[in-house]
């Protein structure tokens, strides 16, 4: 059976898995999400992607959550990513791993944002320049909710049938009682 909405399926399942996306030099943070007035479609995603390059083109594809994750130190020191360079022609920033202020940053960042369609079928569509990467990443991580919940469906109704069921019967003998004290 489709899913109707995003209470179907546990999207922070979804959502905690993004910060695996650096390993593609894609940093993604979830920036809204929505229902949408269409039969075939649940709703929409904005996704907040952000990358960082370097001089020579090369994407920045670890982070300080990442290794966090994994259990290792927040950054390696020093930081070899906003090693200044000898030529200041950019403003100073935040390096995105050490989170110094480098004076000189070598690298590029860049930012937009990708809006996700999810279909009552699991399928997702993506609008972005990234596509291809946000595509393969989260289609299958959606596809395993839907179908957990297409598994777990027929429990959850029978569950809420039982539950208005004993109200039911709650209901019933609280009237018998009453009926009882009465006389």
């Amino acid at each position: 059976m489709p899913i109707t909405s995003f209470a179907d399926i546990s999207l922070s399942h979804i959502f905690q898995e993004l910060p695996f996306l650096v390993e593609s030099g894609l940093f993604v943070d979830v920036s809204g999400y929505g229902t949408v007035a269409d039969d075939a479609t649940v709703g929409r995603i904005s996704l907040t992607v952000t990358t960082y390059t370097d001089v020579d083109g090369n994407r920045l594809t670890h982070s300080r959550l990442l290794r966090k994750m994994m259990n290792l130190p927040p950054c390696i020191l020093p930081c070899a990513y906003c090693v200044p360079s000898k030529v200041e022609v950019n403003p100073p920033a935040t390096c995105p791993l050490c989170l110094a202020e480098c004076p000189s940053p070598h690298w590029k960042k860049e930012t937009i944002v990708a809006k996700l369609t999810v279909m009552t079928t699991g399928e997702i569509t993506v609008d972005s320049p990234f596509a291809s990467q946000l595509h393969a990443f989260l289609a299958p991580l959606i596809m395993k909710q839907v179908k957990r919940f297409e598994e777990r469906q027929h429990d959850i109704i029978r569950v809420f049938e039982e539950y208005e069921q004993a109200k039911l019967r709650k209901r019933k003998s609280m009237e018998n009682m009453r009926k009882i004290t009465e006389v």
